[in-house]
């Protein structure tokens, strides 16, 4: 598998702090994607949507444990030296606000996301497409792409098919999937045996990106708890690698302003009132307008969920 520094800092966050910690950055990187953001620039990340994203309870241990999560990560530093002689410090995960335990604005560092999108807003060289039905596909299926990608690029570069071989133990820890015993003490555990659990939510999270054209079938070689395994893109995604058009994602609405400019163009496309445009998400009207209203603030858990439901078709 190929490093990037992505991988090494999710690595040693999740050696440090604990399997939670891990998760919530990957989970910043993965939701500034989605929302197209730009290197530099902050998202509103809602811990029911981490939670989900990993396939965890949305529960008051989850949301306590998301807050720890983000504070270590605010306080955690990453040093990159560009050409042995410009180097950079920056906070791995800059909170920059937060709205009780709603949503937390933080910006994932720099060093660590210009290769998905630079300051100037074109592209960066680490990026690999996915199609819109994988949002469809459940929630930890998403991550998938954003792993395996800098491999599929490497091997690109070689002249060779996209191509990602990894260990699946190995591939699962990225992933943020783990035995029970780990998660409950929130902690790596290197040592201890796999569980076949680990596995079987590995295998459901390779067969959804199969099915939704992420990747190609997968390849599993080998016996034992840890198959070699052999990814490689769908048709979608590789010929946008090829050089292709790309789609880009529908964006989500994060705040009340951009809530409210949501409802106006839908309202102008379709011709409806205000009352069929929150029937469309199904909610009541009352609260579509609160939400609106609050321009700077993060939404409510009930509309952001129905936009996702709308717009992602992810009822995340």
């Amino acid at each position: 598998m190929e490093s990037t520094l992505l991988a090494d800092v999710c690595e040693s966050a999740r050696e440090h702090w604990g399997l939670e910690t891990a998760r919530v950055l990957l989970a910043a990187v993965a939701f500034s994607g989605f929302q197209s953001k730009r290197a530099g620039e902050a998202v509103w990340l809602y811990p029911h949507e981490v939670a989900r994203l990993f396939g965890l309870g949305d529960e008051k241990g989850a949301r306590a444990r998301f807050v720890d999560a983000c504070k270590r990560l605010d306080r955690g530093r990453i040093h990159v030296t560009y050409r042995g002689r410009d180097t950079l410090t920056e906070k791995i995960l800059d909170v920059g606000a937060e709205y009780g335990r709603r949503a937390f604005r933080v910006t994932v560092a720099s060093a660590l996301f210009s290769g998905v999108r630079q300051r100037d807003g074109s592209l960066g060289r680490s990026w690999v497409p996915a199609p819109r039905a994988l949002f469809k596909a459940g929630p930890r299926a998403v991550l998938i792409p954003l792993l395996a990608g800098p491999s599929w690029l490497a091997s690109k570069k070689k002249g060779e098919p996209p191509t990602l071989r990894v260990a699946a133990e190995r591939f699962a820890a990225m992933l943020g999937i783990s035995n029970r015993a780990e998660e409950r003490e929130g902690r790596a555990a290197p040592d201890r045996k796999h569980d076949g659990r680990t596995r079987s939510m590995l295998d459901a999270a390779l067969e959804e990106n199969e099915r939704a054209g992420a990747t190609a079938p997968v390849t599993r070689t080998g016996d034992g708890p840890s198959p070699l395994l052999t990814i490689e893109p769908g048709p979608e995604p590789a010929a946008i690698m090829a050089g292709g058009p790309i789609r880009h994602p529908w964006f989500l609405p994060e705040t009340g302003r951009d809530l409210s400019d949501w409802v106006e163009r839908v309202r102008a496309r379709n011709g409806w009132t205000a009352a069929e445009t929150a029937a469309f998400l199904g909610i009541d009207r009352d609260t579509l307008r609160d939400a609106a209203r609050a321009e700077l603030l993060p939404l409510p858990k009930a509309v952001r969920v129905a936009l996702s439901t709308k717009l992602w078709g992810a009822n995340w």
